[in-house]
């Protein structure tokens, strides 16, 4: 784990995927890229308004790597408990299966805000096609007070001494590769990008907790 941010009341982490993990990845989401109408779409269980969200069959390769990840997040969320860290695996969708799935996000599409099902979810950035500078450049309320670029990865919380606490984090190119653990009752969104007519490609998952050993 890279880094752990913490927030108003729970944090995330930040970590590189390795490498090989994302090569995998890539090869899969090209394979269903390739014909959208040969994979089964997962929309139905998912908030996002967004066309092209399908399931993705990668639970082995993600899964050990990820529940790692979940093991120092839980270190870094509790530091005064002193007990057995819990067990965790990816959560079942309604169908059984590992709730594990991919979106490919077209310019002006978005997720409005929402929470997760498990105990943990995270999200994985593997193509951003855009950067920093050039949303900023054609953003509608650069001029506003709350001026930020509409491509944000952002989290919004009610916060200890009342009121809701947001936290933007401004996903561009420089994300790719990276993924984002986070408490899956956070609430997030994801905002629509306008500066490129590629996908933007995100891997994401729920996981829940077993019992402690």
């Amino acid at each position: 784990m890279n880094t752990f941010t913490p927030l108003f009341n729970y944090g995330y982490a930040m970590d590189n995927v390795p490498a090989n993990i994302l090569d995998e990845l890539k090869k899969e989401t090209d394979h269903i890229q390739s014909d959208f109408t040969k994979h089964f779409r997962y929309n139905a269980l998912l908030a996002g308004r967004i066309e092209n969200e399908y399931y993705l069959d990668k639970t082995d390769l993600i899964e050990p790597y990820v529940i790692e990840l979940c093991k120092e997040l839980h270190i870094k969320t509790f530091p005064n408990y002193n007990g057995p860290i819990p067990q965790f695996k990816l959560s079942n969708n309604r169908s059984g299966k590992p709730d594990l799935w991919v979106n490919f996000q077209k310019k002006y599409e978005y997720n409005p805000r929402h929470s997760h099902s498990g105990f943990y979810s995270f999200v994985i950035w593997l193509k951003v096609p855009f950067n920093i500078e050039d949303e900023m450049a054609v953003n509608c309320n650069k001029d506003a007070n709350t001026a930020r670029p509409g491509f944000n990865f952002s989290f919004a919380d009610h916060c200890i001494p009342g009121g809701i606490a947001t936290k933007h984090i401004p996903v561009d190119k420089k994300y790719e590769g990276k993924i984002c653990l986070f408490p899956a009752w956070l609430n997030h969104n994801v905002d629509p990008f306008f500066t490129s007519d590629d996908y933007r490609i995100s891997i994401s998952g729920n996981i829940d907790v077993l019992t402690l050993v």
